[in-house]
């Protein structure tokens, strides 16, 4: 029998980041979105409260320090962060999904290592990067054909117990604030991806990586994206995950946890336009009745509705595969990361319609909304490149 109720563990940690993203986060999100350089201290602040409550660490077993409440606490704990700031729940998402790529891949040592001088510190558990997209692309780094003009242009040369690598990586998540950073290379571009690929990990700090400029972005204001230059940084092999070719499937098994992930934020962004609009229409009233009676509006309230609780059972469906280790089908990800991302633009831009100029005007945060919701149908994979991939795997079947 098919159950559709949260267990008590589900609904303890949506309660906690619930509460927490109300008290904490909103009070502050004009000003995270309107002035994120002045109030980064604060996104600072903020995210370290939530590591302290371990939603960095909710897909890490117990007997590695973690909660191991596994991918639906993680959809719950994101959707909730969300509502108050996308920015805040996208650097604690990743942060939490990076862990879960070392315990997959990663040896007995590099688990030891990573997580308890990264990760399990309790005294500074660190925010986490990764960087896959190039100024040439971003799919682009996932190509497995061999060449130098093609795929992923960062190198890594092989120099015994280390490799030297070189090369520059564009809209790095967290660049610049994180103290560890993951990045796809190759060890030669003679060889396809399925080759050459390897995942290195580079410590903030390290000589010969350095940042450029912020990118100010449409939405995402609080956000850190950043280019990162590697200029001959040397990585030891004991900072290598997994083996030299097996790049791609890491990425590909890594993307499927975070494509739930950006589901989730696209959750958030949704029900916290929704639920503003419905007040609103409750409320405001013309012709003498609120505007909720109005046929129009009583059509986009109940579309929105129907739009977002269908987004999620299929981002839960998604996360739950993904929890239960039902073959990892990159399929249901896909499609929540797609039907989600849009149905967050369709409920947002259906917000301000509802609200008419006010919803326009940047003192109310449906303007907000729109631009964080927008981020989502080109936050990597994009969408077009997902419905490529969903047909792919159907005609396989």
């Amino acid at each position: 029998m098919i159950d559709f109720r949260l267990s008590d563990e589900h609904k303890s940690i949506q309660n906690i980041a619930k509460s927490f993203a109300e008290k904490e986060i909103l009070p502050f999100a004009a000003d995270l979105d309107k002035k994120p350089k002045e109030n980064e201290q604060l996104r600072k602040d903020i995210v370290k409260k939530a590591f302290d409550l371990g939603f960095n660490s909710v897909l890490i077993p117990e007997k590695y320090g973690g909660s191991g409440l596994g991918e639906i606490a993680l959809v719950m704990i994101e959707e909730q962060i969300a509502k108050a700031d996308i920015s805040i729940a996208s650097c604690i998402g990743v942060s939490a999904c990076i862990p879960e790529m070392i315990l997959k891949w990663g040896n007995d040592e590099q688990k030891d290592y990573f997580l308890n001088s990264y990760i399990n510190n309790n005294s500074t558990p660190s925010i986490l990067g990764f960087g896959i997209t190039e100024p040439y692309g971003g799919t682009e780094a996932t190509c497995p054909f061999p060449g130098r003009d093609r795929g992923c242009r960062t190198l890594a040369i092989d120099n015994g117990d280390h490799y030297v690598v070189r090369g520059n990586k564009t809209f790095t998540s967290n660049a610049g604030i994180a103290k560890l950073y993951g990045f796809i290379a190759r060890t030669t571009y003679d060889e396809p991806m399925g080759k050459s690929g390897i995942i290195v990990f580079v410590p903030d700090g390290a000589p010969g990586l350095s940042f450029g400029k912020k990118e100010e972005m449409m939405g995402f204001k609080a956000s850190n994206q950043r280019e990162i230059m590697l200029d001959d940084v040397v990585v030891p092999k004991k900072y290598v995950i997994g083996k030299p070719g097996q790049a791609l499937e890491i990425i590909i098994d890594f993307f499927t946890t975070k494509a739930i992930g950006t589901a989730a934020l696209m959750l958030g962004v949704a029900s916290s336009a929704y639920e503003y609009v419905l007040n609103y229409a409750k409320q405001r009233n013309t012709y003498g009745v609120p505007i909720i009676d109005h046929q129009i509006v009583a059509e986009k309230i109940a579309q929105m509705k129907m739009e977002y609780e269908a987004a999620k059972l299929l981002v839960l469906k998604a996360a739950w595969h993904a929890e239960n280790n039902i073959k990892r089908d990159s399929t249901y990800c896909a499609m929540a990361k797609v039907y989600a991302t849009e149905m967050a633009r369709n409920v947002t831009i259906s917000s301000l319609q509802v609200m008419g100029a006010y919803g326009y005007s940047c003192e109310y945060p449906i303007e907000k909304k729109i631009r964080d919701a927008l981020a989502g149908l080109v936050i990597g994979p994009t969408n077009e490149r997902l419905r490529i991939i969903i047909a792919e795997l159907e005609k396989q079947k």
